[in-house]
């Protein structure tokens, strides 16, 4: 372990915590101490003056860019955290993600969870919570996954579950099923409509987007549910963006209506009704994927990086 001064080790814990967005967990990692001593830490840093403590109204401490795209989509709350190389940007929109779902759970609250590497990175950020009771953590999505490739799925589920000391639900389909009459022969299923009562009934949605021209939805032909020539069709038609499992252009329409009846993933008339609509991402290529989420009404609490700001505001 690297050894600080003590007043240097109380003010960067502080600055990592109150300005970056680690959680304790994260901070006890980074300089190798365990979480009780950076709580302890924390609680010094206020005590002696280092962190003081204003609470002011979000409306008017957000900055320029939150403001403008809080307004222009009508959302109930923007967070932009600063852009970064590498890991960096995700890791902080994944711990400020955390952070605010920490700050609206009450007991009794079903959260339902898309899928990909950044709500498992997010579902990593949470504190661990013991004041809660009957949560409820629901996949919102078919299985993603195969022996090659993970959609970090069902250890996301789990992890939250931990974390928030909830029982964990995840749908037991793929993502696409080969033809209507299958899905709606296994939406018939007991505990397949345990698991789409649980969906419906869900407050909180958790979730990112995708650009359909790169990174996780060409996935799609590398487990075999669609050809190059099929996605390369979907995207002539419009499509730009995957929404939990769903094709959507610039406006968010839905523009390859036959797979509406093969995709396992939560209607997106559903996910509208939904209370908190969280969804996180980042990097440029997202940019268009986020825009066209935010057109669909799909989003209603949004967290992205200065990159992604900048693009839907151009």
């Amino acid at each position: 372990m690297v050894k600080y001064a003590r007043e240097d080790l109380l003010i960067n814990v502080a600055k990592l915590y109150y300005e970056s967005d680690y959680n304790q967990g994260m901070i006890a990692e980074k300089f190798d101490i365990s979480r009780p001593f950076v709580s302890k830490l924390l609680h010094e840093a206020k005590q002696r003056g280092i962190v003081t403590i204003h609470v002011h109204d979000p409306a008017r401490t957000e900055t320029r860019m939150e403001k403008e795209i809080r307004q222009k989509y009508e959302l109930r709350r923007v967070i932009v955290v600063p852009s970064a190389v590498g890991e960096d940007t995700r890791a902080r929109i994944c711990a400020a993600g955390a952070k605010y779902l920490n700050g609206i759970l009450k007991p009794g609250d079903i959260i339902g969870l898309g899928s990909g590497q950044t709500i498992y990175l997010s579902a990593r950020s949470l504190t661990k919570r013991d004041d809660l009771s009957k949560i409820t953590l629901v996949g919102l999505e078919g299985e993603l996954s195969n022996l090659q490739h993970s959609s970090y799925q069902q250890e996301t589920i789990k992890t939250y579950a931990d974390a928030l000391g909830g029982v964990p639900y995840s749908m037991p389909l793929p993502a696409y099923l080969s033809d209507p009459a299958r899905k709606k022969i296994m939406f018939e299923e007991p505990c397949v409509q345990q698991v789409y009562e649980l969906q419906k009934r869900a407050n909180i949605a958790v979730f990112t987007v995708s650009a359909l021209s790169t990174g996780r939805s060409m996935s799609f032909v590398r487990q075999g549910y669609f050809t190059e020539a099929q996605m390369k069709d979907y995207m002539q038609r419009g499509a730009i963006a995957n929404v939990m499992l769903h094709f959507v252009n610039q406006n968010g329409e839905i523009s390859a209506p036959e797979l509406e009846e093969r995709n396992t993933g939560l209607s997106l008339s559903l996910l509208r009704q939904k209370e908190y609509r969280i969804c996180m991402a980042e990097g440029r290529n997202k940019i268009d994927s986020v825009t066209a989420a935010l057109n669909g009404n799909y989003i209603n609490v949004l967290i992205i990086d200065e990159n992604v700001a900048e693009g839907i505001l151009s």
